[in-house]
């Protein structure tokens, strides 16, 4: 990259910007490298200063709650539903899970529905492992594509969920981590998905350390197992549910008629 004009600009600022004690080097190359990402169009680029990249890390939670529906269909057929909510993805995601599906079991459940409305993601490599909950190991659950190529990503662990119909809830707001898992789930044809169209991050991020902070940019593109774009688009349900407050109502008569 020719940076001589940016030296130039830089010079011109120093000698002849009004404040000079606004002429802080460290602020202003945090902001040549903001600059560099916007004009990238990156919506999903940041640069942190090192310590607030740290409490960013620190402030991230997991969220995982179970509960036992019992309902009943149209011919007054009784049915054990489990409702598994799972909020983000983090450290303490996949044992949560796990342990929540081993508690349905002991209740009997015969139909689960995976809530991953609002969950916005997280760790990507939790998400391989949850769908190793569902799937088993090695199953394709993305197909990642970055400078080095296109490269398929199977999940991880023991499959302990049974082979019991599956829904999983999402809306706009379902993004990243939590589209890998309704995606890869769906196009296994372990779970139809309800609700409304997913937000559309299909892609990945990695962070880099440098002297003056942390730049985060894109670096890998992922598409579902049977290869459907994700980034900006979104996944589209089966079951398309216009009022938000009805999307669990709408899980629960797909889930008892399937």
């Amino acid at each position: 990259m020719d940076l001589t004009e940016v030296w130039k600009a830089w010079e011109l600022i120093r000698t002849f910007y009004v404040d000079e004690k606004r002429l802080d080097k460290a602020t202003l190359t945090r902001g040549l490298v903001k600059g560099m990402l916007y004009a990238l169009g990156d919506k999903h680029g940041f640069f942190f200063k090192t310590d607030d990249f740290k409490n960013l890390i620190a402030a991230t939670h997991s969220g995982v709650v179970c509960e036992m529906l019992v309902v009943k269909n149209k011919v007054d057929k009784e049915f054990r539903i489990g409702l598994l909510k799972i909020s983000d993805f983090t450290g303490a995601t996949n044992a949560e899970v796990r342990q929540a599906l081993r508690l349905l079991q002991k209740e009997r459940f015969s139909r689960l529905i995976i809530d991953l409305r609002s969950n916005t993601g997280g760790e990507v490599g939790v998400a391989y492992n949850i769908c190793g909950a569902f799937l088993g190991p090695d199953k394709v659950v993305a197909i990642k594509t970055s400078r080095r190529g296109e490269e398929e990503v199977l999940s991880v662990g023991e499959k302990i969920c049974p082979e019991i119909p599956v829904v999983c809830l999402i809306n706009e707001s379902t993004a990243s981590s939590a589209e890998i898992v309704a995606g890869a789930l769906r196009d296994h044809g372990r779970a139809k998905l309800v609700g409304a169209v997913s937000r559309g991050k299909g892609s990945m991020q990695t962070s880099f350390a440098t002297e003056i902070g942390i730049i985060m940019f894109t670096t890998e593109y992922w598409m579902t197992p049977s290869r459907t774009p994700v980034e900006g688009s979104g996944l589209k349900p089966e079951i398309k549910v216009e009022k938000p407050k009805e999307i669990l109502q709408a899980g629960v008569d797909t889930i008892v008629e399937m």
